[in-house]
């Protein structure tokens, strides 16, 4: 469910699999740092890096499903790389409600 981008996804179960993403990008971050600090080579640092970079893909496809809920394209997700103009975005998926019934994206997922 994390790699689809076809479809609709509704706010609640966005803000949980948003959280969900942000926990395991934190937990894996914090061992791989209890590792370096062990075996005291900064280099494996960068496996954290690469984990986050990975946990991207995932949370992106979850914004353009958002997206889609409220009758939005996909490509409203490049708003996040502008400043302020993601603040903006990120209230506007986060607190307004999908479209109600079907849209151009598919069928209403609380239907």
């Amino acid at each position: 469910m994390f790699l689809r981008y076809d479809n609709r996804l509704n706010r609640k179960p966005y803000i949980i699999r948003g959280c969900q993403l942000w926990a395991v990008n934190l937990a894996v971050g914090v061992v791989i740092g209890l590792i370096a600090g062990f075996l005291k080579t900064p280099s494996i640092t960068y496996l954290s890096s690469i984990f986050s970079i990975a946990c991207a893909v995932p949370s992106i496809m979850l914004l353009i499903r958002r997206l889609h809920d409220l009758n939005r394209p996909g490509w409203w997700c490049l708003g996040m790389l502008i400043p302020l103009l993601n603040i903006v975005l990120a209230v506007y998926v986060l607190f307004f409600k999908g479209t109600d019934g079907p849209n151009d994206y598919g069928p209403d997922p609380l239907g």
